[in-house]
């Protein structure tokens, strides 16, 4: 038994190297909502992107990154993906370490519980 969950841990470490090393070189990053627009995930390629180490990103509410000027928008694409059970393609300009905007595409993926409840979505985001 104990050889078995050794085994296993070691395949779980693997998997989460291999997925760290995935991000760490992909040029776009992902994230992952809550159904409050909360980041509970992003990669580390956002250090590419924006600036930001993934802890200075996570468990924050992305709109709180989100110019002011395409914040209804972004709101909007929000809901739009959690009310009608589909993905939404956005353009915004998202606020970066160096205290400027940076333009970036974002698709927004709704992810939804077994009951159908919509519990947040994934995010696939490309500079522009």
């Amino acid at each position: 038994m104990i050889f078995q969950r050794k085994k296993m841990e070691k395949k779980v470490q693997k998997t989460q190297n291999n997925l760290n090393l995935i991000s760490e070189i992909m040029e776009d990053y992902v994230g992952r909502l809550d159904q409050n627009a909360n980041l509970i995930f992003v990669s580390s390629s956002i250090k590419k992107t924006l600036g930001y180490n993934p802890s200075e990103f996570s468990g924050k509410p992305i709109f709180e990154f989100v110019h002011p000027e395409d914040l209804e928008k972004a709101l909007k694409a929000f809901q739009e993906c959690a009310n009608n059970k589909k993905f939404i393609k956005i353009r915004s300009r998202f606020y970066n370490i160096h205290q400027n905007y940076t333009w970036i595409e974002s698709i927004l993926t709704p992810l939804f519980s077994d009951e159908g409840q919509f519990k947040g979505g994934n995010r696939g985001e490309t500079a522009l």
